[in-house]
């Protein structure tokens, strides 16, 4: 019923509360499952992956996703943020942008960078908060005793990000073809990880990393409050990161100071199953411009991070910090002031 009534719910403050009030009731054993998980190992991927009921916290629910919401309350000591705040939840490129007033009672988007800040002052009239790569904000779930000790028994590690499957949108690449890229970079390293998307986790996609002796983590379920700090944990281990597509996770390593190398392959979309209604929404959400212009700005990062370098070079770091908004990090005081 509340699902059938969406629409209607985010445009208003008064009810969206009033359904998070019940949610959280309904849910509450989520908080617990995702406390549980917290004290899983990396590599239990089916485990991390399996569904979590979300833990709804914010009246704006997508703020929820990812547990970017608590995230930044926790970083800042606040008990909730501005209700009419909308947390975009990564990366987003090109010219497009959400009518947040039409579809939600927010007036406010908090993003990474200075880019994304000047398509949504260009085509909106409400105001973009900037405050840089949130896994910035995130507490790792590795403490320094448990790092020292997992970063032992792995060495010299490369980590790997393959193209992820969203929503109705199954991803698909030539996956033999990026193994054997990978398996020639693993060369030069002690262990080669492959951190999988929940939900291709769920589509049986690592078996194919299993075969090749690569090590399989990921940062959990979506919904799960500890995905940032588990992503970060991930992060943190690697000594250099690969992946086949523009995405969120390569301003985080960069970020976290781990070199990058983007493998060009071709991507494409298959709907996943009983989503075919769904499937046709999602390719075709962007307009023509809008596609061609998220195009652009890919090449930007395929021309910048397209060929192995041993570290990050002044180029690559000058396009992370205009998209995710390095400089644009905030202290304690700023975003407690910005968010509350």
């Amino acid at each position: 019923m509340i699902y059938s009534l969406k629409p209607l719910i985010k445009r208003s403050r008064f009810v969206s509360k009033a359904v998070v009030l019940l949610l959280k009731f309904k849910t509450r054993g989520s908080l617990k499952e995702s406390e549980r998980r917290k004290k899983l190992a990396f590599t239990t991927v089916d485990d991390l992956a399996k569904p979590i009921v979300g833990n709804f916290d914010h009246p704006v629910f997508e703020n929820n996703y990812y547990g970017i919401n608590r995230v930044l309350a926790r970083y800042c000591g606040l008990k909730k943020l501005n209700d009419r705040l909308y947390i975009e939840h990564g990366l987003v490129l090109g010219t497009m942008t959400y009518d947040i007033t039409n579809s939600s009672f927010a007036n406010c988007v908090i993003t990474f960078g200075q880019f994304r800040a000047s398509q949504i002052q260009l085509y909106r009239d409400y105001p973009a908060i900037t405050i840089g790569p949130y896994i910035h904000y995130a507490k790792s779930l590795l403490n320094e005793n448990s790092f020292h000790i997992e970063k032992n028994t792995l060495g010299r590690t490369l980590l790997v990000f393959p193209s992820h499957s969203i929503g109705a949108l199954r991803k698909e690449f030539d996956v033999d073809g990026f193994i054997d890229e990978i398996d020639n970079l693993a060369k030069n390293f002690d262990s080669t990880v492959v951190c999988l998307y929940w939900k291709d986790v769920q589509l049986g996609r690592a078996e194919a990393y299993y075969k090749k002796g690569f090590k399989v983590v990921t940062a959990g379920h979506f919904n799960d409050i500890y995905f940032l700090g588990r992503l970060k944990a991930i992060i943190s281990l690697a000594d250099y990161t690969v992946s086949n597509e523009v995405g969120t996770h390569i301003g985080y390593c960069v970020y976290m100071n781990k070199p990058h190398y983007l493998i060009s392959q071709k991507i494409t979309y298959s709907p996943n199953a009983k989503q075919e209604d769904k499937f046709d929404r999602e390719v075709n959400f962007r307009s023509l411009e809008e596609k061609a212009s998220s195009e652009e700005c890919k090449m930007l990062f395929r021309n910048a991070f397209g060929l192995y370098t041993s570290s990050i070079t002044n180029e690559q770091k000058k396009l992370v910090n205009y998209f995710w908004g390095i400089n644009e990090i905030k202290s304690t005081e700023e975003l407690k002031k910005l968010l509350k």
